[in-house]
């Protein structure tokens, strides 16, 4: 195991390595540079001359490249041409918001998934796995974009219920709360009807296996087969697409986060698409791929755990 995720650690930097270097192409083909971020779309042509040059813009690609990379390993990715404070700074400052968010998403989602895949499973052409179904099926269905729309218009416009923008105050839990619960409830239906749909079809595979009718007939408690036997065997596949969905729900937090203008990381990238600010951009977008890097290890390790079957070399 040590070894094993000794490789995963080194491939893992050399995606990063690759990741940096993709972040800094993409930022060189976007329209409009540091210079113009600076000093406007319209700046005198003798000061942005200057700026350029203060500022390494006329250098080789190159040289633009290793001092790219110095200043995110040495810099600590440098200062915001917007904020004009260290990026890390501004990072620190939304990065919990961020977390709070994908995190309270995510476990609701979980919360939602798992017994409801459950019952539709141990259901089966019942009613309620036909309602279940559909309703997964629907919801499914909605962009992130549209679903929080959607509710801010029921439980903000029309109800008053939360508020429909903000992260509240991280000095008072009940106001970071009562402005989570909207956002953190768009990514928890999110996630929740996606592990629904790919649990389901899991569960009645596991559920059709022999080892599952001998639980039974040993007279083990349904809790205890479910947990011992069904769970732990569905959990594999699940884990593996809900690791995926992860990764692909991170471009959706950055919407959500948008839609509700929450001061996380997804408002900090749009800002600085909208300001021109690259490097602040090119930290958010380093910070998220590491992030997904991450994720993918730890679901690498958590294989071994869930299914003893499987072997590291």
């Amino acid at each position: 195991m040590i070894t094993y995720i000794t490789r995963r650690l080194v491939s893992g930097l050399l995606i990063m390595w690759l990741v940096i270097t993709l972040v800094f192409i993409v930022t060189q083909v976007l329209p409009g540079d540091a210079a113009l971020a600076i000093l406007g779309d319209q700046p005198n042509a003798d000061v942005e001359a200057r700026l350029r040059e203060d500022l390494g813009l006329n250098d080789p690609l190159m040289i633009q490249y290793l001092s790219f990379f110095r200043r995110v390993f040495f810099e600590r990715f440098g200062r915001s041409l917007v904020t004009k404070r260290p990026i890390l700074q501004d990072l620190r400052q939304r990065l919990p918001y961020s977390i709070i968010l994908t995190t309270s998403g995510a476990l609701l989602g979980f919360v939602f998934g798992i017994p409801a895949s459950l019952l539709a499973a141990y259901k089966k052409s019942s009613a309620s796995d036909h309602l279940i179904r559909v309703v997964s099926l629907t919801l499914v269905s909605f962009p992130a974009l549209l679903l929080g729309v959607l509710l801010i218009l029921g439980f903000s416009i029309y109800l008053h219920w939360f508020p429909m923008r903000g992260g509240g105050d991280f000095n008072n839990i009940g106001s970071v709360l009562h402005h989570l619960f909207l956002p953190a409830l768009t990514i928890g239906i999110l996630v929740g009807t996606f592990i629904l749909r790919a649990g389901y079809p899991a569960l009645l595979e596991v559920l059709s296996q022999d080892y599952v009718t001998t639980a039974h007939a040993k007279g083990l408690s349904p809790f205890r087969v479910t947990a011992v036997h069904v769970l732990r065997n569905a959990l594999v596949p699940l884990v593996t697409l809900a690791g995926l969905f992860m990764n692909v729900m991170l471009g959706g937090a950055v919407m959500i986060e948008v839609i509700f203008v929450r001061p996380g990381i997804g408002n900090y990238i749009m800002s600085s698409l909208r300001g021109r600010d690259f490097p602040a951009l090119q930290a958010s977008l380093l910070l998220i791929s590491g992030f997904v890097i991450v994720v993918n290890l730890a679901i690498d390790i958590a294989y071994g755990f869930l299914d003893p079957r499987i072997r590291y070399g």
